[in-house]
């Protein structure tokens, strides 16, 4: 099952939650090519190229997995045939949010940060036209009210387990590939 996640939008820790509300495998494949031009200011090793056999893993019912799907032409029909989720945060906001990680703020100098932010916006854009037609969650209410969110999904995908108004999301991220505990900035 998969989560098309706009960086910044709390992905990581609703995979981590959905895996461990039906007890099922929740990941993030890494390193699985080159990353296209496209988006190549952007931290993030999953925004690659695609191929069918990703897509097959992708479409298991037995896993969740969290990427950062380069919306090319290319990519956008594999994933077309793949039910999905995805998760987007008013840019702006996602912007900013990467910039209170200071490895990515040395990273890029003043023109490749106006580059990157280029690209950070066109993803959204691309990843709003990507939700058409499946189901799409917005970091905001996500984090307001995740029991109304994660029970959406659990249906959307047809799981049996629910969860209640005390429900509360797992707080990890991943950073340089582990996880690491952090907590939630609410946005205002």
């Amino acid at each position: 099952m998969l989560l098309i996640a706009l960086p910044k939008s709390a992905s990581t820790s609703l995979c981590h939650s959905l895996g461990k509300i039906t007890g099922k495998l929740a990941t993030r494949l890494d390193k699985l090519g080159t990353k296209v031009n496209e988006y190549n200011l952007l931290p993030h090793t999953d925004l690659v190229k695609l191929n069918v056999d990703l897509i097959k893993k992708f479409g298991s019912k037995d896993v969740f997995y969290k990427q950062h799907i380069a919306p090319i032409d290319f990519n956008i029909r594999l994933v077309k045939t793949l039910k999905y989720v995805v998760l987007i945060r008013n840019p702006e906001d996602a912007w900013k949010a990467y910039f209170r990680q200071p490895d990515l703020a040395k990273h890029l100098n003043r023109v490749d940060t106006i580059k990157a932010k280029t690209q950070f916006i066109d993803l959204y854009e691309k990843y709003i036209v990507l939700s058409r037609n499946q189901l799409c969650v917005r970091y905001k209410r996500l984090i307001s009210r995740p029991y109304v969110y994660v029970n959406e999904i659990l249906e959307y995908w047809e799981l049996p387990q629910r969860v209640d108004k005390n429900f509360k999301l797992l707080k990890y991220r991943y950073t340089g590939g582990g996880k690491v505990e952090y907590k939630f900035k609410r946005d205002k």
